[in-house]
Parts: C-alpha cells; sequence; structure tokens
C-alpha cells in the first residue's frame, strides 16, 4: 500500500512540474519573444543598471525579488501515568516543546541582457533565479515574466 501511496504522489509531482515554467524554459522563452530591449521593458519595466561596454554594447540587468513566510514546527514530546486505587484515578504527566523553523524566505531572479547600440538583443542570461514566491512556481524570472 505505502508503494502505491509513493508512486502517486511521484506521478503527481512529475504532472505538476511539467506545468510549471523551470529556469531553462523561461530562458528560451525570453530569448524566443523578444527581440529589442524596448520590449523587455515594456514587459517587465525599467532594468535597475545599464553599462556601456568600450564596442558601443550596452549591459542592463533586472534583480526581480520577494520573500515568503516560513511555518515554524512545534515538537511536544510527554508521558503520562495513571493510578488507579480501584475508587479513583489520579493522573500525572510531564512534558517538553521543541519549536523550530519559520522565518522569512528571499526569492530572487537576477536577469543580464546585451544589446546593441541599436537596442537588438544579443543574450539574455540568468544570473541567478530560485523558486519563486507564488503557490507552484518553480522560477522566479518565470514570475518576473508573468508566464507561470
Amino acid at each position: 500500500m505505502n508503494l502505491i501511496k509513493h508512486i502517486s504522489i511521484l506521478s503527481l509531482l512529475f504532472i505538476i512540474t511539467g506545468c510549471v515554467a523551470t529556469t531553462s524554459s523561461t530562458l528560451k522563452y525570453a530569448k524566443e519573444n523578444y527581440k529589442t530591449i524596448d520590449e523587455v521593458v515594456i514587459s517587465i519595466g525599467p532594468p535597475q543598471s545599464k553599462y556601456t561596454l568600450d564596442n558601443g554594447d550596452f549591459m542592463y540587468k533586472w534583480v526581480y525579488s520577494g520573500s515568503i513566510n516560513m511555518p515554524s514546527t512545534t515538537v511536544y514530546n510527554g508521558s503520562a501515568t495513571a493510578y488507579n486505587n480501584g475508587y479513583s484515578s489520579t493522573a500525572y504527566g510531564s512534558g517538553t516543546s521543541t519549536t523550530f523553523g519559520g522565518g522569512m524566505s528571499s526569492r530572487v531572479c537576477e536577469m543580464s541582457i546585451l544589446t546593441t547600440n541599436s537596442n537588438i538583443i544579443k543574450m539574455i542570461k540568468f544570473n541567478q533565479d530560485t523558486m519563486g514566491t507564488q503557490p507552484l512556481t518553480a522560477s522566479m524570472c518565470a514570475q518576473m515574466f508573468r508566464i507561470n
């Protein structure tokens, strides 16, 4: 029975993963759908920085970030002893609890785009791409491009 349960869970994960944009599929999407820097700016907004190379090309950089709350977990360990003298019962117990986890988890997409001096895209590169902040979002860069 456990084997069937594990296979079902793995199958569901494969189905979900197949429907979610990953870093590589998002990079492919960006390369296929954006030919000029103006198209990118219209879609995701202006870059955080722009650098002019010696040959006249431009390097643009975007950083898209967010965070999610991570739940904490509390584990309780305890014991109880009950005594019965035939007329009444008395119970004694003791225990401890430990809470761990919680806090914030930062998520980020850092992207660089190299263009010619006439704004034609030569290269798109994801320098960093983590899981997204939305449920079942496998790529923060996909979230930035709004393709999830």
